[in-house]
Protein backbone atom coordinates (compact mmCIF):
# COMPACT_ATOMS: atom_id res chain seq x y z
CA UNK A 1 0.00 0.00 0.00
CA UNK A 2 1.36 4.02 -0.86
CA UNK A 3 -0.18 6.59 1.00
CA UNK A 4 -0.12 10.37 1.29
CA UNK A 5 -1.70 11.80 4.86
CA UNK A 6 -1.53 15.70 5.17
CA UNK A 7 -3.96 18.54 6.54
CA UNK A 8 -4.82 19.17 2.93
CA UNK A 9 -4.56 16.20 0.57
CA UNK A 10 -4.95 12.31 1.76
CA UNK A 11 -4.72 9.58 -1.10
CA UNK A 12 -3.87 5.62 -0.46
CA UNK A 13 -3.16 2.77 -3.04
CA UNK A 14 -4.47 -0.46 -2.25
CA UNK A 15 -3.20 -3.92 -3.26
CA UNK A 16 -6.09 -7.12 -3.65
CA UNK A 17 -6.22 -9.22 -1.15
CA UNK A 18 -7.34 -12.56 -1.26
CA UNK A 19 -10.71 -11.10 -0.44
CA UNK A 20 -10.98 -8.93 -3.51
CA UNK A 21 -10.63 -11.71 -5.41
CA UNK A 22 -13.24 -13.52 -4.34
CA UNK A 23 -15.51 -10.51 -4.22
CA UNK A 24 -13.99 -10.39 -7.58
CA UNK A 25 -13.83 -6.37 -6.36
CA UNK A 26 -10.98 -4.27 -5.65
CA UNK A 27 -10.85 -0.75 -4.20
CA UNK A 28 -7.86 0.66 -5.39
CA UNK A 29 -7.66 4.68 -4.69
CA UNK A 30 -9.44 6.54 -2.24
CA UNK A 31 -8.22 10.03 -2.03
CA UNK A 32 -9.35 13.63 -0.71
CA UNK A 33 -7.68 17.07 -2.71
CA UNK A 34 -8.27 20.74 -1.70
CA UNK A 35 -6.89 23.18 -4.45
CA UNK A 36 -6.86 26.55 -3.84
CA UNK A 37 -6.99 28.68 -6.19
CA UNK A 38 -4.13 29.42 -8.73
CA UNK A 39 -2.45 26.11 -6.82
CA UNK A 40 -0.78 23.86 -9.34
CA UNK A 41 -2.62 20.95 -10.00
CA UNK A 42 -2.30 17.54 -9.18
CA UNK A 43 -0.11 17.79 -6.07
CA UNK A 44 2.91 15.28 -6.38
CA UNK A 45 4.18 12.18 -4.85
CA UNK A 46 1.24 10.09 -6.60
CA UNK A 47 2.38 6.50 -7.96
CA UNK A 48 3.79 6.10 -11.62
CA UNK A 49 0.64 4.37 -12.41
CA UNK A 50 -1.32 7.34 -12.01
CA UNK A 51 0.55 10.38 -12.66
CA UNK A 52 -1.40 12.80 -14.13
CA UNK A 53 -0.90 15.92 -16.26
CA UNK A 54 -3.79 17.69 -17.21
CA UNK A 55 -2.52 19.03 -20.63
CA UNK A 56 -1.69 15.86 -21.93
CA UNK A 57 -4.34 13.37 -20.36
CA UNK A 58 -4.37 9.61 -19.15
CA UNK A 59 -5.85 6.38 -19.42
CA UNK A 60 -6.79 4.47 -16.46
CA UNK A 61 -7.54 0.65 -16.00
CA UNK A 62 -10.29 1.11 -13.45
CA UNK A 63 -13.10 3.04 -12.72
CA UNK A 64 -13.08 6.08 -10.91
CA UNK A 65 -15.90 8.53 -8.82
CA UNK A 66 -14.88 12.11 -8.79
CA UNK A 67 -16.82 14.08 -6.58
CA UNK A 68 -16.72 18.22 -6.41
CA UNK A 69 -18.01 19.49 -3.15
CA UNK A 70 -16.39 22.62 -3.83
CA UNK A 71 -14.88 24.79 -6.66
CA UNK A 72 -15.23 24.46 -10.21
CA UNK A 73 -13.36 23.36 -13.30
CA UNK A 74 -13.13 21.40 -16.69
CA UNK A 75 -14.15 17.64 -17.93
CA UNK A 76 -12.74 16.41 -21.47
CA UNK A 77 -12.23 13.05 -23.56
CA UNK A 78 -12.68 11.90 -26.54
CA UNK A 79 -16.33 12.65 -27.29
CA UNK A 80 -17.29 16.18 -24.97
CA UNK A 81 -15.99 19.06 -22.92
CA UNK A 82 -18.12 19.46 -19.91
CA UNK A 83 -18.12 22.25 -17.06
CA UNK A 84 -18.00 21.33 -13.55
CA UNK A 85 -19.50 22.47 -10.79
CA UNK A 86 -19.37 21.92 -7.30
CA UNK A 87 -22.14 19.30 -6.07
CA UNK A 88 -21.13 17.05 -9.59
CA UNK A 89 -19.70 13.94 -10.07
CA UNK A 90 -16.99 12.96 -12.73
CA UNK A 91 -17.40 9.24 -13.60
CA UNK A 92 -14.07 8.02 -14.90
CA UNK A 93 -13.99 4.36 -17.29
CA UNK A 94 -10.75 2.26 -17.98
CA UNK A 95 -9.29 2.68 -21.03
CA UNK A 96 -11.06 6.07 -21.85
CA UNK A 97 -8.96 8.96 -22.35
CA UNK A 98 -9.40 11.80 -20.74
CA UNK A 99 -8.37 14.91 -19.01
CA UNK A 100 -9.74 17.82 -15.97
CA UNK A 101 -8.71 19.84 -13.65
CA UNK A 102 -9.79 22.95 -11.02
CA UNK A 103 -10.22 26.44 -12.86
CA UNK A 104 -7.22 28.29 -11.59
CA UNK A 105 -9.84 31.35 -9.67
CA UNK A 106 -11.50 28.96 -7.97
CA UNK A 107 -9.58 25.64 -6.97
CA UNK A 108 -11.71 22.83 -6.00
CA UNK A 109 -12.17 19.98 -3.48
CA UNK A 110 -12.54 16.67 -4.68
CA UNK A 111 -13.10 13.11 -2.80
CA UNK A 112 -12.16 9.99 -5.08
CA UNK A 113 -12.38 6.60 -5.00
CA UNK A 114 -10.65 4.07 -7.61
CA UNK A 115 -12.79 0.58 -8.21
CA UNK A 116 -11.81 -2.44 -10.12
CA UNK A 117 -13.82 -5.88 -10.84
CA UNK A 118 -17.12 -6.88 -12.51
CA UNK A 119 -19.15 -6.46 -10.05
CA UNK A 120 -19.02 -2.87 -9.27
CA UNK A 121 -18.50 -2.48 -13.19
CA UNK A 122 -22.09 -3.35 -13.43
CA UNK A 123 -23.08 -1.47 -11.03
CA UNK A 124 -21.91 1.58 -12.19
CA UNK A 125 -23.32 0.74 -15.84
CA UNK A 126 -26.76 0.39 -14.34
CA UNK A 127 -25.84 3.74 -12.15
CA UNK A 128 -24.77 5.52 -14.76
CA UNK A 129 -25.63 4.22 -18.60
CA UNK A 130 -23.21 6.23 -20.42
CA UNK A 131 -23.01 9.48 -18.51
CA UNK A 132 -19.78 10.83 -17.79
CA UNK A 133 -20.75 14.19 -15.29
CA UNK A 134 -23.92 13.94 -12.84
CA UNK A 135 -25.46 15.84 -10.58
CA UNK A 136 -25.77 14.52 -6.81
CA UNK A 137 -25.76 17.67 -5.03
CA UNK A 138 -23.13 18.98 -2.03
CA UNK A 139 -24.55 15.98 -0.30
CA UNK A 140 -23.54 15.26 3.72
CA UNK A 141 -24.17 11.44 3.80
CA UNK A 142 -21.91 11.03 0.42
CA UNK A 143 -18.82 13.25 2.08
CA UNK A 144 -19.03 11.15 5.20
CA UNK A 145 -19.47 8.02 3.10
CA UNK A 146 -15.97 9.05 1.21
CA UNK A 147 -14.68 10.08 4.60
CA UNK A 148 -14.79 7.02 6.01
CA UNK A 149 -13.36 5.01 2.85
CA UNK A 150 -10.33 7.51 3.71
CA UNK A 151 -10.30 6.36 7.25
CA UNK A 152 -10.85 2.73 5.94
CA UNK A 153 -7.76 2.76 3.60
CA UNK A 154 -5.53 4.56 6.15
CA UNK A 155 -2.98 1.92 7.55
CA UNK A 156 -3.58 3.37 11.07
CA UNK A 157 -6.73 2.49 10.40
CA UNK A 158 -8.30 -1.26 12.49
CA UNK A 159 -11.10 -2.06 9.62
CA UNK A 160 -10.79 -4.67 7.44
CA UNK A 161 -10.32 -4.49 3.56
CA UNK A 162 -13.86 -6.17 3.47
CA UNK A 163 -15.16 -3.32 4.97
CA UNK A 164 -13.89 -0.87 2.42
CA UNK A 165 -15.38 -3.13 -0.12
CA UNK A 166 -18.65 -2.22 1.81
CA UNK A 167 -18.48 1.21 2.30
CA UNK A 168 -17.65 1.50 -1.89
CA UNK A 169 -20.91 0.04 -2.15
CA UNK A 170 -23.01 1.93 -0.09
CA UNK A 171 -21.13 4.91 -2.35
CA UNK A 172 -22.62 3.54 -5.30
CA UNK A 173 -26.33 2.57 -3.94
CA UNK A 174 -26.57 6.43 -1.94
CA UNK A 175 -26.34 7.82 -5.79
CA UNK A 176 -28.23 5.73 -7.70
CA UNK A 177 -30.87 6.68 -4.56
CA UNK A 178 -29.54 10.21 -4.97
CA UNK A 179 -29.95 10.52 -8.69
CA UNK A 180 -33.41 8.90 -9.15
CA UNK A 181 -34.88 10.94 -6.90
CA UNK A 182 -33.64 13.91 -8.42
CA UNK A 183 -35.69 13.10 -11.53
CA UNK A 184 -38.65 14.58 -9.38
CA UNK A 185 -37.21 17.74 -8.78
CA UNK A 186 -34.50 19.29 -6.16
CA UNK A 187 -35.53 20.92 -2.72
CA UNK A 188 -33.74 24.41 -2.52
CA UNK A 189 -33.94 24.26 1.19
CA UNK A 190 -32.08 20.84 2.00
CA UNK A 191 -29.71 21.80 -0.73
CA UNK A 192 -28.46 24.71 0.95
CA UNK A 193 -28.65 22.70 4.56
CA UNK A 194 -26.58 19.90 3.06
CA UNK A 195 -24.49 21.81 1.70
CA UNK A 196 -23.58 23.52 5.02
CA UNK A 197 -23.65 20.37 6.80
CA UNK A 198 -20.93 19.61 4.28
CA UNK A 199 -18.76 23.06 4.84
CA UNK A 200 -18.84 22.36 8.30
CA UNK A 201 -17.58 18.67 8.42
CA UNK A 202 -14.71 20.42 5.94
CA UNK A 203 -14.16 22.36 8.59
CA UNK A 204 -14.31 20.23 11.86
CA UNK A 205 -10.88 21.69 13.22
CA UNK A 206 -11.70 25.05 12.77
CA UNK A 207 -13.90 27.68 14.34
CA UNK A 208 -17.00 28.48 11.81
CA UNK A 209 -18.13 31.73 10.95
CA UNK A 210 -21.75 31.41 10.51
CA UNK A 211 -22.71 34.55 8.94
CA UNK A 212 -19.67 33.49 6.41
CA UNK A 213 -21.29 29.97 6.02
CA UNK A 214 -24.82 32.19 5.12
CA UNK A 215 -22.65 34.68 3.10
CA UNK A 216 -21.66 31.43 0.88
CA UNK A 217 -25.34 29.87 0.47
CA UNK A 218 -26.51 33.52 -0.63
CA UNK A 219 -28.77 33.10 2.27
CA UNK A 220 -28.94 35.80 5.25
CA UNK A 221 -27.92 34.34 8.71
CA UNK A 222 -30.98 34.60 10.28
CA UNK A 223 -32.89 32.66 7.41
CA UNK A 224 -30.03 30.30 7.97
CA UNK A 225 -30.10 29.42 11.74
CA UNK A 226 -34.26 29.17 10.87
CA UNK A 227 -34.12 26.57 8.16
CA UNK A 228 -31.20 24.72 9.96
CA UNK A 229 -32.94 24.03 12.59
CA UNK A 230 -36.32 22.82 10.66
CA UNK A 231 -34.06 20.93 8.69
CA UNK A 232 -32.14 18.83 11.23
CA UNK A 233 -33.59 19.28 14.62
CA UNK A 234 -30.52 21.33 16.14
CA UNK A 235 -28.68 24.75 16.08
CA UNK A 236 -25.92 24.80 13.65
CA UNK A 237 -23.41 25.36 16.76
CA UNK A 238 -25.01 22.08 18.37
CA UNK A 239 -25.05 20.67 15.41
CA UNK A 240 -21.12 21.25 15.16
CA UNK A 241 -20.50 19.90 18.85
CA UNK A 242 -22.17 16.54 17.93
CA UNK A 243 -20.10 16.40 14.27
CA UNK A 244 -16.90 16.86 16.11
CA UNK A 245 -18.07 14.12 18.68
CA UNK A 246 -18.68 11.70 16.50
CA UNK A 247 -15.82 12.16 14.44
CA UNK A 248 -13.86 11.56 17.64
CA UNK A 249 -15.67 8.16 18.21
CA UNK A 250 -15.00 7.33 15.11
CA UNK A 251 -11.39 7.85 15.16
CA UNK A 252 -11.07 6.74 18.61
CA UNK A 253 -12.79 3.39 17.50
CA UNK A 254 -10.92 2.48 14.00
CA UNK A 255 -7.48 4.34 14.32
CA UNK A 256 -4.66 4.16 16.65
CA UNK A 257 -4.16 7.80 16.91
CA UNK A 258 -2.87 9.79 20.65
CA UNK A 259 -6.25 10.86 22.00
CA UNK A 260 -4.41 14.50 22.42
CA UNK A 261 -3.94 14.36 18.64
CA UNK A 262 -7.69 13.13 18.27
CA UNK A 263 -9.00 16.39 20.16
CA UNK A 264 -7.05 18.56 17.55
CA UNK A 265 -7.89 17.33 14.80
CA UNK A 266 -11.91 17.70 16.00
CA UNK A 267 -11.69 21.32 16.76
CA UNK A 268 -11.80 21.27 20.81
CA UNK A 269 -9.76 23.94 21.96
CA UNK A 270 -7.76 21.40 24.83
CA UNK A 271 -7.49 17.58 25.23
CA UNK A 272 -8.89 18.80 28.76
CA UNK A 273 -11.85 20.59 27.17
CA UNK A 274 -12.08 17.31 24.42
CA UNK A 275 -12.40 14.84 27.66
CA UNK A 276 -14.91 16.50 29.66
CA UNK A 277 -17.13 17.75 26.77
CA UNK A 278 -16.71 13.67 25.79
CA UNK A 279 -17.54 12.41 29.43
CA UNK A 280 -20.44 14.38 29.29
CA UNK A 281 -21.71 13.37 25.67
CA UNK A 282 -20.92 9.43 25.85
CA UNK A 283 -20.64 9.12 29.83
CA UNK A 284 -16.87 7.51 28.90
CA UNK A 285 -13.58 9.35 28.84
CA UNK A 286 -12.20 8.87 25.65
CA UNK A 287 -9.38 6.36 26.91
CA UNK A 288 -12.70 4.44 28.21
CA UNK A 289 -14.25 4.36 25.05
CA UNK A 290 -11.32 3.44 23.02
CA UNK A 291 -11.06 0.38 25.35
CA UNK A 292 -14.42 -0.71 24.32
CA UNK A 293 -17.36 1.40 25.49
CA UNK A 294 -19.66 1.58 22.50
CA UNK A 295 -22.53 4.19 23.78
CA UNK A 296 -24.07 6.56 22.10
CA UNK A 297 -22.37 9.90 20.72
CA UNK A 298 -25.71 11.47 20.58
CA UNK A 299 -25.83 14.46 23.60
CA UNK A 300 -27.84 13.82 26.48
Amino acid sequence: MYGVNSPENKFFYLVPDDFNRMLDMHVSTVGCQRISSHESYPPERHPEEYLFDPALGRRLNEYQLIYIVSGEGDYKDERSEIEVREGQLIVLRPGRWHTYRPRSRTGWTEYYIGIRGRVPARLIKRIFGDRTVVQPGVNDELVQLFRSALTAADPECTMTRSLLCGIAFHILGLLDNILTRKDSGDDRIMTIVNKIKVLLAENIAHDVDIRELAHRVNISYSWLRKIFRDCTGYPIARYMRMLRLQRAQHLLTNTSLPVKEISFMTGFASPEYFHNTFRRATGLTPADYRLGGKQSGSER
